[in-house]
């Protein structure tokens, strides 16, 4: 609708008004504004300016008179029945061009609403306006040629004809349409009884992506769009199944490639230039003979596939090695070991030929089974002689022990072995030799030191240490405690000389217990505590037995045992019911060994197991998670036991596949 078309309507408006006026009660106009409507008192001197022009009775901006009428040049406005300037655009004109709240204003300029104060921008005309749409008028009126104007009551649609408009019967309000053919050709009566122009073609189809149709609806009013369905495309206003995947190739011979067209519905087949042959859907060149091979390693050859393009790389088997493109069997190399390049190796353990030869794991990474894994971590500072416990949520605390120079130590340490990381935690109130550890039931940690019969507690949730609460009694000296163990509420210490005594958590006491009659243990013996809390001593002077004190009766005895063999072991209760040992060192040689055994106390057997991957003696070994035990310290020997290097190095056993990391 133009705008002309518009400003005729807004006069039609206008003069319905007036025309229905005649027949309004006072009660059936309701002013606009109560305060804005009441009558002004004017000055005398302005009375002859009220009278100019119009009736004497009516004043400029003042109530309409008898039958709507105003003076000076002034117009009924039938909503308020106040006299105004203007109803619509078209009543202004020359600089005053715009219609605002009644009166004839000049135009201002805009880009934005918010540089019309009490009115709205109209960017198609960029200036500034009462309305754009009925959204900017008060309830009941209708933007008409940007001015606000209050509907015209009707009964049947004669009575808006003249306005070129026709009755919304139900309102009794004149309207600019009820159905689409009272909207000009091209234009549909759409929501508010308004025509607007078509937005689309009835009826028409496009695709609006590649996987979405818009369809007009048969008004011409609006679009509706909708999904192809799975595997469909939109293409020319249609939703089509795919025939490939657009862009994709594949070989249609050995000489012709095809690849899918961007509509999805049709192929185009390309011959491949002379000399080449299609492969994957790719047209090349021959790069290799079929069937010939190289040796790309000592242990993995590579052969030319049968397209001519492209190589299979297969490792040898195991215990042979790649010569001339062919694999045959490696010579010279023990059971177990494969010879890589010009020497032999173990592929399972060896970290620079981990799973095949030449298969170096980075740096820091051990192997494990033929795979790099991640090597654990070393301590923060190297200790020998330390106490190593386990705590309820699997972490290890290492405690004290000595370091370089044989200086006590009073340091502790947390080992996580979920994040492989080592961290320091509070120090030991003092630093006792030899300490021994054991975890109380609440998770607290007890730990006892040479010849001094104080224990000290640690709390790994606060990260604290504190006393144990000593009554009245005895010292108790142990030589160089090698065990600690908790039980029945108490808690339970075993020294070199093979004596065990107790502290009474109750009662804050110590007693004294039993030593082990006409037996003597070597320095130091090896102590293991087993699943039942029964204490185990190793390499006591009778070789071909061993000392066990059960924690129920209080008493020692000796049982048949075979012999480790070797000086200075540490030894722990595995999960598996066997007891495995580490940190030996060799009288003959007096040298540290890597050495590392499992003994079945059911068969009595000792059986050699994966070596360790360094050597260490007067080390310490505990059960963690997963089946698995952790060694951690300790010091290498040479030349005599008591002569040590410290070490901080730590490394993990997995029982269940005998490998170190």
């Amino acid at each position: 609708m133009t705008t002309s078309l518009l400003h005729l309507r807004a006069a039609a408006l206008v003069g319905l008004a007036l025309a229905f006026f005649s027949n309004c009660t006072p009660s059936e106009v309701a002013p606009r504004d109560a305060a804005a409507d009441a009558p002004r008192d004017l000055p005398d001197g302005d009375a002859d300016a009220a009278a100019d022009g119009g009736p004497a009775d009516v004043t400029r901006d003042g109530p309409c008179g008898d039958g709507g009428v105003c003076g000076g040049g002034q117009r009924c406005d039938p909503a308020r029945m106040r006299c105004v300037d203007c109803l619509a655009a078209d009543h202004c004109s020359g600089s005053t061009p715009v219609c605002a709240s009644g009166r004839c204003v000049a135009a201002t300029p805009c880009n934005s609403s918010r540089m019309c104060p009490g009115q709205v921008c109209d960017l198609a005309q960029m200036r500034c306006v009462d309305c754009v749409t009925d959204a900017e008028c008060d309830a009941g009126q209708r933007c008409v040629a940007s001015v606000c104007v209050a509907p015209v009551t009707c009964r049947s649609s004669r009575d808006c004809s003249a306005g070129g408009l026709v009755c919304n019967v139900a309102q009794m309000r004149c309207v600019e349409c009820l159905e689409d053919r009272d909207c000009a050709m091209g234009s549909a009566c759409t929501t508010g009884n308004v025509c607007r122009v078509s937005a689309c073609t009835p009826g028409a189809r496009r695709c609006v992506g590649t996987t979405r149709l818009a369809t007009c609806d048969m008004r011409g009013v609006a679009e509706t769009e909708a999904d192809c369905a799975t595997g469909e495309l939109c293409t020319g206003g249609e939703c089509r199944r795919l025939l490939c995947v657009p862009g994709a190739a594949s070989c249609e011979s050995a000489m012709t490639r095809r690849s899918c067209n961007a509509d999805g519905m049709a192929y185009t087949v390309t011959a491949c230039a002379a000399g080449e042959t299609c492969t994957s859907g790719e047209c090349r060149r021959p790069g290799c003979t079929p069937g010939a091979a190289t040796c790309t390693s000592t242990t993995e050859r590579r052969v030319c596939n049968a397209d001519g393009m492209t190589f299979a790389t297969m490792p040898c088997p195991a215990g042979q090695m790649c010569s001339g493109g062919a694999c045959a069997a490696a010579p010279g190399c023990p059971a177990g070991q494969t010879l890589c390049g010009a020497a032999c190796a173990d592929l399972q353990r060896d970290a620079t030929h981990c799973g095949r030869c030449a298969n170096a794991c980075p740096a820091g990474a051990a192997c494990d089974a033929g795979a790099c894994a991640v090597a654990t971590a070393s301590m923060l500072r190297p200790r020998a002689e330390h106490a190593l416990v386990t705590l309820l949520d699997g972490s290890v605390l290492a405690i004290g022990g000595f370091t370089t120079n044989n200086g006590q130590l009073r340091t502790v340490e947390r080992y996580d072995p979920a994040t492989n990381r080592w961290e320091a935690r509070a120090d030991l109130p003092t630093g006792p030799s030899f300490p021994t550890a054991a975890l109380l039931e609440d998770g607290r940690v007890v730990v006892s030191g040479h010849a001094s019969s104080q224990l000290h507690v640690y709390t790994p949730s606060t990260n604290t240490w504190a006393r144990l609460t000593m009554h009245p009694t005895p010292v108790v000296s142990r030589e160089a405690p090698q065990v600690a163990h908790v039980t029945r509420g108490r808690v339970y210490v075993a020294d070199a000389n093979l004596r065990m005594s107790w502290y009474e958590l109750a009662t804050g006491m110590w007693q004294i217990g039993p030593t082990a009659v006409g037996v003597l243990g070597t320095v130091p013996p090896s102590f293991a505590v087993d699943a039942m809390g029964a204490v185990h001593v190793f390499g006591i002077s009778d070789r071909a037995r061993r000392a066990v004190f059960s924690t129920v009766t209080d008493a020692w005895s000796l049982v048949p045992s075979a012999s480790f063999g070797i000086n200075h072991e540490r030894v722990v209760a595995g999960p598996d019911g066997s007891f495995y040992g580490a940190g030996f060192f060799d009288t003959r040689t007096r040298m540290s060994l890597n050495t590392f055994v499992r003994f079945d106390p059911i068969g009595g057997v000792v059986t050699p197991l994966a070596p360790m991957r360094h050597a260490r003696t007067h080390t310490r070994i505990v059960v963690i998670p997963g089946g698995r035990l952790l060694v951690a310290g300790g010091g290498v020997a040479a030349g005599a036991p008591d002569r040590l290097t410290q070490i901080n190095t730590a490394e993990i056993y997995t029982i269940a596949t005998n490998t170190w990391r």
